[in-house]
């Protein structure tokens, strides 16, 4: 019940009368915040609540809406956006839901508009198998030009089961079912609006740039080129983590993704950075093989590895310019960089040995290094004899040249640990005092840095490699001083936000610490900011002070208690 905001310094108050609200969803404007879902007490709601930010005190401010109509089901942590000054959209969310006598927390992917003005829902679609519905993951909306976009990352494809997530292994239904995702999904909020019901429930999926090629320079390796360094690198699969839209860098829209917890349940701390202007579409083709069965094809990685040679190299055919109804090739221009995501393998329906084939790939991708071995007779047999792949035959007439988009991918950027690192994204925490400013070096006025403690160990093992300083330890802080990294984060709240000037930064507060199966209590109030350059993340820790200006120690009194999901 309590509402706490900070205004130079925390300040809180007890709402009489109502039950606490936890694992609810907000969106805001400048005079309200509006509250949808989540724990009313310990039940499970679909209420909307709203906060009046004028209201001359916190009793007041809090109402609940009066629904005219049906809405959706009750539910908590579902994603809400507040798309125009008149609607609100709701996506998914976490209900429970029985499963051979198991009770789980379900994840569920409809979505409903909300009109402010009438008080009423309207169910845009229902939960839809093929749409992957996840729960805990990352949700958000992003805004370019007139067009606003919803977006899911992550999360548990299913849902939660106790036993089975973060704590199995193998291949089994369960294990997969209820575990995490990497991918995400966008949705445009203009979609609402369509009087194609298809078009109403399509959702694009989003990955990284390269996320299934075996060449990527991640890690930013010396030996690749430049504009191909961190590339292709993929972060894993995750659930409980954040993502946050913004013009953090340049003033390029991107996005920021910070901790989560992984397959295993281990807390993350790592920082990702996507380019969102960095856009490519992926689109879907097919091609038919014969001569080979899928079960054939899945057993044998080298058939994958074959192809992604020839796709790379051409396949031998030669540049043409000004064919009869294609706009010309270049093979030459293939590379390492000309990569291809197979979506599945399966028999024909019809035909014997024959294997159906259906795969992704942006516009150029498949027009210089595909399309001159589909509709050239012979060019995939003879590029691949005296391979793995030989005996296997192309079918030129079951397959597909014009391809629907399916996908939109953008690069991934994981911020590095090296402060002098020259390619990529780089990250540093400042060494700071709980009162005075932050450590400098002794030699020069410029701050002192520490390795952002990703481990969660307290061991600060950053190093310069700086080449004309020699290789020195630039933590652990020195005393009296702390590293300003927040470490792992799981459970957290982020925003982006702008401090003392036009520049984006992250904001992230409280969450928890440890790992999913730590049997003690990891939860935090703690609040970092993270500043952005062209080639440095910068983290550092904000004194939090209570309305007599002494040091928060999360009384709950004066100070907001430690928490996640908030």
């Amino acid at each position: 019940r309590e509402m706490q905001f900070r205004a130079s310094k925390a300040v809180n108050a007890t709402l009489n009368g109502m039950e606490a609200i936890s694992s609810a969803s907000v969106a805001s404007n400048k005079t309200h915040v509006i509250l949808f879902g989540g724990y009313f007490g310990n039940t499970r709601t679909a209420a909307v609540h709203t906060y009046s930010l004028a209201a001359s005190s916190p009793d007041l401010a809090m109402q609940p809406m009066l629904i005219l109509a049906t809405g959706p089901s009750a539910r908590s942590m579902p994603g809400v956006i507040k798309p125009d000054d008149t609607t609100l959209l709701m996506y998914g969310g976490v209900v429970q839901d029985t499963v051979n006598g198991v009770t789980i927390q379900k994840a569920s992917s409809d979505l409903w508009q909300f009109d402010l003005n009438t008080q009423s829902w309207l169910k845009v679609h229902d939960t839809i198998p093929a749409h992957n519905p996840r729960g805990f993951g990352a949700f958000g909306s992003i805004t370019t030009g007139a067009r606003t976009a919803l977006f899911t990352h992550g999360g548990l494809r299913v849902g939660f089961k106790k036993g089975v997530t973060f704590t199995t292994e193998g291949g089994s239904i369960d294990e997969v079912e209820y575990q995490v995702t990497q991918n995400g999904q966008v949705y445009f909020a203009s979609q609402v609006g369509s009087p194609d019901q298809s078009q109403k429930e399509h959702w694009t999926t989003f990955r990284p740039t390269y996320s299934h090629g075996t060449r990527a320079c991640c890690n930013y390796e010396y030996s690749c080129n430049q504009q191909d360094r961190g590339i292709g690198c993929v972060p894993v699969a995750r659930a409980f983590q954040s993502v946050n839209p913004g013009h953090f860098v340049a003033g390029k829209l991107s996005m920021i993704m910070y901790g989560g917890l992984n397959r295993n349940g281990n807390a993350l701390g790592d920082l990702w950075y996507m380019d969102v202007e960095d856009q490519t579409e992926g689109r879907m083709f097919f091609l038919t093989l014969s001569n080979i069965t899928a079960e054939t094809w899945d057993s044998s990685p080298s058939f994958l590895q074959v192809l992604e040679n020839q796709i790379t190299t051409g396949w031998g055919v030669p540049d043409r310019d000004n064919l009869p109804g294609l706009k010309g090739w270049r093979p030459s221009e293939c590379n390492s960089r000309s990569v291809i995501s197979i979506q599945s393998v399966i028999p024909h329906p019809q035909l014997v040995k024959t294997t159906f084939m259906t795969f992704t790939s942006d516009q150029q991708v498949f027009d210089n290094c595909i399309l001159p071995m589909m509709v050239t007779a012979g060019a995939l047999e003879n590029a691949v004899n005296s391979t793995a792949m030989q005996g296997v035959l192309l079918d030129p007439v079951l397959q597909s040249s014009e391809g629907a988009v399916t996908e939109l991918r953008m690069p991934w950027y994981d911020f590095r640990s090296n402060e002098w690192c020259t390619a990529g994204k780089c990250l540093r925490a400042l060494c700071q005092s709980m009162t005075g400013p932050a450590q400098q070096e002794t030699d020069s006025d410029r701050y002192k840095y520490c390795y952002d403690d990703r481990e969660g160990d307290g061991i600060n093992d950053y190093v310069y490699s700086w080449e004309a300083r020699g290789l020195q330890e630039a933590g652990p802080c020195g005393a009296g001083f702390f590293c300003a990294a927040p470490g792992k984060r799981h459970g957290h709240s982020t925003t982006s936000v702008l401090i003392q000037g036009d520049t984006t930064m992250l904001l992230v507060v409280g969450g928890e610490t440890g790992d999913w199966l730590t049997n003690s209590q990891t939860l935090t109030m703690d609040m970092h900011v993270a500043y952005f350059t062209a080639a440095f993340g910068t983290w550092a820790k904000t004194r939090l002070v209570d309305q007599n200006e002494a040091d928060c120690t999360g009384d709950g009194i004066l100070c907001p208690q430690a928490r996640r999901d908030a």
